[in-house]
């Protein structure tokens, strides 16, 4: 079993995906990821900005500066309160609506 990742699959099935609904009539996309979902909705509003015009992320694993300075697509970025920083960058400003308001542990409450 190949392990899961961006390059790995999601890009591939996400294309797929994005092709279908397309054939269907569909042009206009959002995306939500929680968790790994988040850092695959940051790849993907990265890649296929085009597609994907709005995205959220709750509690994004994973995702880095430099994958942060990737999105351009309009995002609600909904970290955990001991999550990184990512929009220390002010040119990143403009993308990101950010609350910082959930705990890391939420989910063991």
């Amino acid at each position: 079993m190949k392990k899961t990742s961006w390059e790995n699959s999601v890009r591939a099935d996400l294309r797929r995906v994005l092709n279908e609904y397309k054939a269907q009539g569909i042009t206009k996309f959002g995306m939500f990821g929680f968790c790994f979902g988040g850092k695959m909705s940051a790849m993907a509003t990265s890649e296929y900005f085009l597609d994907i015009q709005i995205a959220g992320h709750f509690h994004p694993a994973a995702i880095n500066i430099n994958d942060a300075a990737g999105i351009r697509s309009p995002t609600l970025l909904l970290p955990g309160a001991n999550d990184p920083d990512l929009v220390s960058e002010k040119h990143m400003i403009k993308y990101f609506e950010i609350y910082r308001v959930a705990r890391n542990d939420f989910l063991s409450l």
